[in-house]
């Protein structure tokens, strides 16, 4: 997991961070509130 995820061109910013929300409301939500369960927890969480 890198720090930096994409880099928007000047003034670009909202719209490359409205595109991203998008995206991910359009994925698997439920997957992504288990991987953010999973991140929280102490890594004793078996996969």
């Amino acid at each position: 997991m890198g720090l930096v995820h994409s880099v928007a061109p000047d003034g670009g910013a909202a719209a490359e961070g409205l595109a991203l929300a998008k995206r991910l409301a359009a994925g698997p939500t439920a997957a992504y509130a288990e991987v953010k369960a999973l991140l929280r927890t102490d890594g004793a969480a078996c996969l």
